[in-house]
């Protein structure tokens, strides 16, 4: 049997009349329990480009997805994470989605395709080439090899 208290709101510990007429009881609201699932089917997790870029990298996908949620919208970079494990994704996808083929790139490409997603083309060719995703020799660039 639910929880009735005419004093207080079971929901929040508020008193029962922000919610309701004097003396009337307050049930507790049928909100969700807390937390969240994990994973529900029909997620951006389920993604198969989210799957393949957590195999790749080793990750859980609903954290792939909420990485790439949080930082890309409309195909586009929203901002360059800070922390090392976030950045490694959004790198990862960066290189996916605008390097798909093996190349070779002229820097000036590299700089085009980096400026289609992110306006700081010079800080996300440097994350790529430290973190190995492309290779740069001569001026000219290549995908790593994972």
């Amino acid at each position: 049997m639910p929880d009735l208290d005419p004093r207080r709101d079971g929901d929040t510990g508020a008193p029962a009349d922000s919610r309701a007429a004097p003396g009337e009881l307050v049930r507790p609201s049928s909100r969700p329990s807390y937390p969240p699932p994990v994973h529900e089917p029909g997620t951006a997790a389920d993604d198969p480009g989210v799957i393949a870029l957590a195999a790749a990298l080793a990750e859980d996908p609903m954290v792939v997805s909420r990485t790439l949620r949080a930082f890309v919208r409309d195909g586009r970079l929203t901002g360059i994470p800070a922390r090392d494990r976030k950045r490694r994704i959004v790198l990862r996808w960066l290189r996916d989605t605008a390097f798909p083929d093996a190349g070779p790139w002229p820097e000036p490409e590299v700089s085009m395709r980096i400026a289609l997603v992110h306006p700081d083309v010079s800080a996300l060719r440097r994350y790529l080439v430290d973190g190995g995703l492309l290779v740069r020799e001569a001026g000219v660039y290549r995908r790593g090899t994972d």
